[in-house]
């Protein structure tokens, strides 16, 4: 009977939920790595990335899921929450990397 209940909790199959939320955060890092390419070794502004701007769908996707929280302690974090970190640090870093290659482009303030 523990066997059984070892991914539940009150009735909600967390292995399940979480593959969910890291499918999700692992879409969200393979698309800014591919942000990041474009700008950084392919030299497209930001803004002109299809994968940059394709970031904020793919971000709200990730938090507006109903078990993601916004704020994990470090003791607990699930590894998605780490997934999704990564990937905002990469695009943040694209979004800085544009501003200053850009100068005559609008300039990146806020990534979604």
């Amino acid at each position: 009977m523990a066997l059984a209940l070892v991914g539940c909790v009150d009735g909600i199959d967390v292995t399940l939920r979480d593959r969910d939320l890291e499918r999700v955060a692992t879409r969200f890092g393979n698309l800014a790595d591919s942000c990041l390419i474009d700008v950084r070794d392919n030299k497209l502004p930001y803004a002109r990335s299809a994968n940059c701007r394709a970031l904020g769908e793919v971000s709200k996707e990730y938090t507006s899921h109903s078990e993601v929280l916004l704020y994990y302690d470090d003791r607990s974090a699930p590894r998605h929450a780490y997934l999704a970190a990564s990937a905002k640090a990469r695009a943040w870093s694209a979004a800085t990397l544009s501003n200053a290659w850009f100068r005559n482009q609008p300039p990146v303030v806020s990534l979604w």
